[in-house]
C-alpha cells in the first residue's frame, strides 16, 4: 500500500521536476524527479519489455521498474520497489490481504521453474515482492505471467542482466551481492 501510494503521488501528481532519462546499463534507463512540496528526490530505473502487448484495446509496451525515494530531512532511503508496469488493464484482484489488492501471477527466473505467486496489485502495475528484488535485477531472463481485464493470460518477457550496479548503489543505496 504504502509503495502504491509513494508511487503515485511521485510520478502521477505532476508535482514534480524531472530529469532527462539517461542510459543506466544494459537497456535500462534512469530518470531522477524531485517533489517540489516535499523536496524528496526519486530515482526511477526502467526496462522496456522486450515486446509490446495488446488487450484489444490498446497496445503496450510494459516496464519493470526500479524505484527509491530520499526524503529531504534524511540522509536515508525511505522505501524502494521493483515493479512491472503492464501499460494495460490487469483487471480485479484475486484476493485481499490485509485490505491490501493481490493479484496471481506465475514468474520464472531465468532456468528455474516457473513459481505462483500473489503480488501486490496497483492499476496496471505489479509489485514484485522484497524477497525476489535482487534475483530478478541480476537474472538475465525474467518472465511474468498475469490474467488482464479482458481474463485472457499476458506474459511479459524483460532481460535486467546489465542494471549499472554502481549507480544503484550510489542512487539507491542498494546493493546486488
Amino acid at each position: 500500500m504504502i509503495i502504491r501510494l509513494a508511487f503515485a503521488a511521485i510520478l502521477f501528481l505532476g508535482l514534480t521536476q524531472t530529469t532527462d532519462k539517461k542510459p543506466a546499463g544494459g537497456d535500462w534507463t534512469e530518470t531522477q524527479s524531485v517533489d517540489e512540496i516535499s523536496g524528496s528526490k526519486s530515482q526511477m530505473f526502467v526496462l522496456p519489455a522486450k515486446e509490446a502487448i495488446t488487450d484489444g484495446l490498446k497496445k503496450a509496451t510494459p516496464n519493470l521498474v526500479f524505484g527509491c525515494t530520499h526524503f529531504k530531512d534524511s540522509s536515508l532511503v525511505k522505501f524502494r520497489f521493483l515493479a512491472v508496469s503492464t501499460g494495460i488493464s490487469v483487471g480485479l484482484p484475486d484476493e485481499n490481504s490485509g485490505k491490501i489488492p493481490h493479484k496471481h501471477v506465475r514468474a520464472r527466473i531465468d532456468d528455474t521453474p516457473y513459481e505462483k505467486e500473489s503480488w501486490e496489485l496497483g492499476h496496471n502495475d505489479l509489485t514484485v515482492p522484497p524477497d525476489l528484488m535482487v534475483k530478478v535485477l541480476k537474472s538475465k531472463v525474467f518472465l511474468v505471467q498475469f490474467e488482464g481485464a479482458d481474463g485472457n493470460d499476458y506474459t511479459v518477457k524483460f532481460s535486467p542482466l546489465g542494471i549499472n550496479e554502481k549507480i544503484l548503489a550510489d542512487e539507491c543505496d542498494f546493493k546486488l551481492p
